[in-house]
């Protein structure tokens, strides 16, 4: 889910996640310099490397850093946030939260 209640992003995005076809990588593009950082492009893959989910409002074709979860990891959550300065309206980080499944 991508949104801020009470808040002016540009872009705003819900992302539903379908447990049929997981998320098996998550990738983004990125920069950062010593004034500022951004994340213009997420990217969410199965199995084989497809993308089941994108967020991409620039519609930015910049090469993504990929991380793949592990066999025993679950995708269960993501976040980003956004500066508060109404003239910039990208994310500044962006995250995810995995589950460890444990083994039998």
């Amino acid at each position: 889910v991508f949104e801020k209640a009470g808040g002016n992003h540009a872009y705003p995005e819900t992302i539903e996640f379908d447990s049929n076809r997981p998320i098996r990588a998550v990738a983004a593009h990125g920069y950062q310099s010593a004034s500022y950082a951004y994340v213009w492009r997420m990217r969410f893959l199965d199995g084989a490397g497809n993308e089941v989910h994108a967020y991409n409002p620039y519609y930015r074709t910049d090469d993504t850093t990929e991380h793949r979860l592990g066999d025993n990891e679950e995708l269960i959550g993501v976040y980003g946030a956004y500066p508060t300065d109404p003239s910039y309206d990208w994310f500044y980080n962006f995250g995810f939260i995995v589950k460890v499944k444990q083994a039998e």
